[in-house]
């Protein structure tokens, strides 16, 4: 298995079940994300992880042309350097993009959760 399938794998388990977890716990992560978000280190500390985590990947996974999986994999992995970056650049944007959890949690559950398993499939 190449190194392409092996991330959309990772990335095909992690949706699938966040996904569940938006559907069923959503009490549980909106307390969550309430926490996660009122102590300003908390953001930081997951940005850097972020970042060097979807740093790792553009760094070894750059690849712009192939087939639609590598270039998927390529886009996951700039959003996650990017999402990185927003968490220790503007924290309190990405705290205000979860307020409404509880509102939008179901529907968006049932899309990741779509999703992950498509990836699943591959």
């Amino acid at each position: 298995m190449d190194s392409t399938l092996i991330i959309l794998k990772i990335v095909a388990i992690y949706y699938t079940f966040s996904g569940l977890m938006m559907i069923f716990k959503r009490q549980t992560l909106a307390l969550v994300f309430k926490d996660f978000f009122s102590h300003p280190s908390v953001p930081w500390v997951t940005g850097v992880f972020m970042v060097a985590f979807g740093g790792l990947l553009v760094l070894t996974h750059n690849t712009w042309i192939g087939d639609w999986k590598t270039i998927l994999v390529t886009i996951m992995s700039w959003l996650i350097l990017i999402k990185g970056l927003v968490y220790m650049i503007w924290p309190d944007k990405m705290g205000n993009t979860v307020k409404g959890f509880r509102i939008w949690s179901i529907p968006a559950g049932i899309i990741v959760f779509i999703i992950g398993i498509i990836l699943f499939t591959i």
